[in-house]
């Protein structure tokens, strides 16, 4: 059940996602990677990743999913799955390793606010997530395969 609800917020940041790439601007944005670009491109995929924290999945501690239609608090005693290292990781691969680690930053600090006892790990994991998948995905586009 989990997947399944997972699968459709998926959908809902993949929609986005191929609306921006079908458009000239963005496609510019992620050819020059200038500082102005890089501000737009942790822009866009900063309000993606609050998104994907605001429509995530509450997992109780009974093991019971609670499904809200914006989930913007999570009681201390229970979890949440989300897509967040997802848009992480693709505004790492897009922007390079500065613009993933702001956008790691502003997803662990929404995901700070909304509440639980390991709150203060997700600023620096989604950082952190952010910096690493930049820096690999720079290095791989400089190989030739």
């Amino acid at each position: 059940m989990l997947m399944i609800l997972l699968f459709q917020r998926l959908g809902i940041i993949m929609i986005l996602a191929f609306l921006l790439v079908n458009n000239g601007y963005f496609r510019q944005l992620i050819v020059e990677r200038s500082k102005r670009e890089k501000l737009a491109l942790i822009i866009i995929f900063g309000i993606f990743v609050i998104i994907s924290n605001l429509t995530g999945i509450e997992i109780r501690g009974d093991k019971s999913l609670i499904e809200h239609p914006i989930l913007t608090t999570i009681s201390h005693s229970d979890s949440l799955a989300n897509t967040r290292t997802l848009v992480i990781t693709t505004a790492s691969l897009v922007g390079g390793p500065l613009v993933g680690t702001i956008v790691g930053i502003i997803g662990g600090i929404h995901r700070f606010f909304q509440g639980n006892f390991s709150g203060l790990f997700y600023i620096f994991s989604s950082a952190l997530v952010g910096y690493v998948s930049g820096r690999l995905g720079d290095y791989f586009k400089g190989i030739k395969l």
